[in-house]
């Protein structure tokens, strides 16, 4: 299926670009360069690949804990790469890196600019920052909030996001409103009645969910997961032929 679908279009037909697979566990870590310093980030860890949604999954993530083994490692493993690349004054960044053989980190990629999915509003409640206004700010030439200056780095609280992509067919029936009392945020794209095709991108998604909040990485992962299943059960699509 992979090879019938054009994943990755005009970014893809450069023939400058090489790629590797790489089999691993993908994180991602989040954060703002002001004046060429680091002064704010955090790792995070796709629970489910986003490319997988172009496929009909659930993509999601949440915020590491600062307990976990690998945040630390994370942590420092960005500040090298940001320290070997060309000096960026005021930037936000997204970096993505494997976890490979539970021992190595491998560079995916890495991007000037926010996350997307929930990352956004993950960060807003685990840090009471919005990565999006202080990226806007240092473009701007304003300095960053006193919140990204004196960056805390433990999380008040662990949160999470789900996308759900669109499905062919026509929807029937969604959830309105999301009564789990660990959801703070939920937000759907379509309406009843319209039809809808497999995703060719993903930003083409039918509702999001963000945060989910927790204490603990098992609570979070469980939250999740009740989370999907809510939805999926509120979910009716009419396969049209």
């Amino acid at each position: 299926m992979l090879g019938e679908k054009n994943f990755f279009g005009d970014y893809h037909e450069s023939r400058l670009m090489v790629e590797k697979f790489v089999d691993g566990i993908l994180y991602h870590i989040d954060g703002i360069l002001y004046k060429n310093e680091l002064v704010a980030c955090w790792p995070s860890k796709y629970m489910a690949q986003p490319i997988k949604a172009l496929l009909g999954n659930t993509a999601q993530g949440h915020i590491l804990s600062k307990e976990n083994p690998l945040t630390t490692s994370l942590i420092d493993y960005v500040k090298g790469i940001i320290g070997a690349m060309p000096a960026c004054t005021n930037m936000a960044f997204h970096l993505e890196v494997f976890h490979v053989n539970d021992k190595d980190l491998v560079l995916c990629e890495i991007a000037a600019r926010t996350g997307g999915g929930g990352i956004i509003e993950c960060w807003e409640k685990s840090f009471g920052v919005n990565l999006v206004n202080e990226f806007t700010r240092i473009q701007a030439g304003l300095p960053p909030s006193d919140r990204i200056l004196k960056f805390s780095y433990i999380p008040s609280c662990l949160s999470a996001w789900i996308l759900f992509p669109t499905k062919e067919g026509i929807l029937k029936k969604i959830g309105a409103e999301c009564e789990l009392p660990f959801v703070e945020g939920y937000k759907v794209t379509k309406n009843i009645g319209d039809r809808m095709q497999i995703p060719e991108a993903l930003d083409e998604y039918l509702a999001s969910i963000s945060p989910v909040i927790a204490d603990t990485e098992p609570e979070i992962i469980s939250r999740v997961s009740k989370a999907i299943e809510w939805f999926y059960r509120n979910l009716v699509i009419e396969k049209v032929s």
